[in-house]
């Protein structure tokens, strides 16, 4: 009945469900593992939010995260997107291989304590109005470790003098 061995059809069987399998990437992109979008315009981080891979946050007003804010990606993209974004004395942003972005249609306001660490990738803040900075370590030594852009205000230094805080740093 059959022209060919079964062992035939096995292996054309096998062929197309590799096929299969290698193009399901095409039909679902990439989703961040925690994307938080409130619906309300303002946003309050007050604890930690943590994830194996990328942290999306996005505010379409003020984004606040507290000295109890803790927003931590294992691996891939943290990003943070708002119109302006508040950073208390001890709250951090940080990922362990990846890279961190900021986006601020207003103003980056980070207090003197606060952080964001990269341990192996790069920085990218960008914002319109001023962005005030401290804090802010990649372990990436390479000069486009940190970006830091302000497309119509300054960029200013965050910490409280004499308090021996590192505002930028690029290091191995």
């Amino acid at each position: 009945m059959n022209r060919y061995p079964t062992w035939k059809y096995a292996l054309i069987a096998f062929a197309v469900l590799l096929a299969f399998l290698y193009t399901l990437p095409n039909f679902f992109g990439e989703v961040p593992a925690v994307q938080i979008t409130p619906a309300r315009a303002t946003m309050k981080v007050d604890g930690t939010i943590t994830a194996p891979g990328p942290v999306t946050l996005i505010a379409g007003g003020t984004m606040s995260l507290t000295e109890n804010a803790k927003v931590h990606a294992t691996v891939l993209d943290t990003s943070l997107q708002a119109g302006a974004i508040d950073m208390a004395a001890g709250a951090a942003v940080s990922v362990d291989v990846g890279k961190l972005t900021v986006q601020s249609d207003s103003t980056l306001t980070m207090a003197d304590g606060a952080t964001m660490t990269v341990q192996q990738g790069t920085i990218d803040i960008t914002t319109v109005g001023d962005a005030i900075v401290t804090g802010i370590f990649t372990g990436n030594p390479t000069e486009s470790a940190i970006s830091i852009t302000s497309t119509e205000g300054h960029i200013l230094a965050g910490h409280t003098l004499g308090s021996g805080h590192i505002d930028i740093q690029a290091d191995t």
